[in-house]
């Protein structure tokens, strides 16, 4: 399954495109500040996605319209979420750097 268009952000995991409610694969979502972050994010890359459905059901993978940026890494990277038990490695990375440089979440933790 493949999903485009405009998404709205329930949370940092969650999005809703096309009508159909979109689970980021690896992510612990955050409401508030984060989530507005992230579609503020999404805006300004073309305020269009790409979700395809992973193997790893009910999962996706979204993809900015605007130089197919990851959406889950993007949020990883900036502090507007964080890993669960789904996560790869690669998304385990992006969450280290994140709270190594403070950022979002990680911010005043002392993580």
């Amino acid at each position: 399954d493949v999903l485009t268009g405009s998404p709205s952000v329930v949370d940092t995991a969650t999005l809703v495109v096309d009508g159909h409610r979109v689970l980021l694969m690896g992510l612990e979502g955050l409401t508030g500040e984060y989530a507005r972050g992230l579609q503020t994010f999404i805006t300004s890359y073309g305020n269009s996605v790409t979700c395809t459905l992973l193997e790893q059901g009910p999962y996706y993978r979204c993809v900015t319209a605007s130089q197919n940026v990851d959406v889950a890494e993007a949020a990883l990277l900036n502090g507007a979420a964080k890993t669960n038990d789904s996560a790869t490695p690669s998304q385990k990375a992006k969450e280290a750097q994140s709270r190594s440089a403070g950022r979002g979440v990680w911010a005043n933790t002392g993580q």
